[in-house]
């Protein structure tokens, strides 16, 4: 098969295993730095993140958000990467206190279970080895 410019139209469903269509070029500086994703789409896939993570798989997508957040931040600032950099955090700063409460109403709890258990073991007395 012959190599040309419109090697795209010659493989539609690339059959050829190439992803872009296009046969690979050398190796080289230049392809190393390139990048799938420009700063203002990461940006962009922070803020979606981070606002996902309010509603559903909230970890998950609030470290995802973060992760591209600060990638974008690295590369260009702003606003999108930040705004996803917020939401991702007030995610993971709810989800922690979630966490905080849930183990500080387990522990409030254990007094108030263990007397209702030491109830339950006199009032059956003789019972399941009691």
């Amino acid at each position: 098969m012959e190599q040309n410019d419109d090697y795209m139209n010659d493989d539609p469903w690339n059959v050829h295993g190439v992803a872009s269509g296009k046969i690979p070029c050398e190796h080289s500086e230049e392809n190393e730095s390139k990048s799938y994703f420009s700063a203002e789409d990461l940006g962009k896939i922070s803020m979606a993140c981070g606002l996902i993570s309010f509603f559903f798989y909230h970890t998950l997508f609030a470290i995802l958000g973060l992760i591209f957040g600060i990638i974008s931040q690295s590369k260009t600032k702003n606003s999108s990467a930040t705004a996803g950099i917020v939401c991702s955090v007030i995610t993971l700063c709810i989800m922690f206190l979630c966490i905080i409460g849930i183990i500080a109403l387990v522990l409030a709890c254990i007094p108030t279970a263990t007397e209702w258990f030491d109830k339950l073991k006199d009032s059956l007395p003789g019972m399941y080895g009691f």
